[in-house]
């Protein structure tokens, strides 16, 4: 597949002190044109990798006498600026994907991204870090896993879907991506990283067999050829009973932070309503970045129990007809709306500098 390649104001006044303040006196001051003028815009002085110097020079004149004023401030944020190989200088980073009849780019920051035009292809997604590691995945399915006797499911495979833009610049989204529920995935591109949305938009029906602790996880293939991250892994929730924990396959609900390079990590994830801004929750995801049938996949997870509330509202908002509209509003945000519906986006993750 081709891509491309990749203030303030200062107001001064003068004011004369004479015996006697007449009419004709503040007449003769006015013609000596002393009126105010807006001072210079600030400019560009320097620029690095998560800041920006402005300044500003003022030459104010008093009685004819001239001195020069420098003023500036320094803006901060993580990836603010990348550094252009073409013109060997640092530019400010963009938000924002380009789309081309291959490929689908974000290319003005520090670390870059393809996604292909059909989600369901081998390697759809691929990072390029600012320490040049290259991660290619895709996504493949969901699933139900019970960790009280290991039992698996899986309930929804990918399937064959199309991009189209979100509501701002650096969002693209691939509806109806997934075979057996309605879902989408979505793609947001940020100058300190970039997320991985997996948004459902039905409720799911627990099967027959699974325990009360049964988890929701989202499945990512990755490239053989990924290079190791470093792993760092807390436990979220531990089943204290002992006695149950002995009979348990995994007792302890986890996350991993996953560090690629020096400048990349996976950190923590939340799963939240997109259609309900007033009962607005956050459920936390827990990771692991295993290796299955000798591929590497992050494994995301969340509760079931935590997330079936959420679900249970947006099959409520169903019912009714009164599903609520996700207004999503990042970056350079056209102020458009996405499609009616209460929405779940469960799978909230991102890759961010660290």
């Amino acid at each position: 597949m081709k891509t491309p390649t990749l203030g303030h104001r200062e107001f001064q006044a003068v004011i004369f002190f004479a015996p006697v303040l007449t009419l004709s006196g503040l007449q003769a001051v006015a013609q000596l044109g002393l009126a105010t003028t807006s001072p210079p815009p600030h400019f560009v002085a320097s620029r690095a990798a998560h800041e920006t110097v402005w300044q500003r020079v003022e030459e104010p004149s008093r009685f004819g006498l001239s001195r020069e004023r420098v003023s500036a401030y320094v803006e901060l944020a993580t990836g603010l600026n990348f550094f252009d190989e073409t013109t060997q200088a640092w530019r400010p980073s963009r938000e924002e994907w380009e789309v081309y009849p291959e490929a689908i780019v974000a290319r003005w920051g520090q670390h870059q991204v393809v996604l292909a035009t059909n989600l369901n292809l081998p390697g759809a997604v691929e990072v390029l870090t600012p320490d040049g590691v290259r991660l290619v995945s895709r996504p493949v399915s969901l699933g139900l896993y019970d960790p009280v006797d290991g039992k698996q499911m899986v309930i929804a495979e990918l399937k064959d879907c199309v991009p189209v833009r979100g509501a701002s610049a650096n969002e693209i989204v691939f509806r109806d991506c997934f075979d057996r529920l309605r879902g989408s995935i979505r793609y947001l591109y940020t100058r300190a990283g970039v997320h991985q949305h997996v948004v459902l938009e039905q409720r799911l029906e627990l099967p027959e067999g699974f325990s009360d602790q049964n988890r929701l996880e989202c499945y990512t293939v990755f490239a053989a050829d990924t290079p190791q991250p470093r792993i760092t892994t807390r436990v979220l929730r531990g089943e204290r009973d002992a006695r149950l924990r002995a009979l348990m396959v995994e007792p302890d609900f986890t996350d991993s932070e996953i560090s690629f390079g020096e400048s990349m990590a996976m950190r923590a994830g939340r799963a939240f309503s997109l259609g309900d801004e007033a009962q607005a929750r956050s459920i936390r995801v827990g990771k692991q970045f295993s290796e299955i049938d000798g591929l590497p996949v992050l494994i995301e997870a969340v509760e079931f129990e935590q997330i079936e509330p959420l679900l249970a509202r947006l099959a409520a908002l169903e019912r009714s007809g009164t599903g609520g509209l996700a207004i999503i509003q990042r970056g350079g945000s056209s102020g458009q709306r996405s499609r009616p519906g209460c929405r779940v986006s469960v799978f909230a993750q991102g890759s961010r500098r660290r």
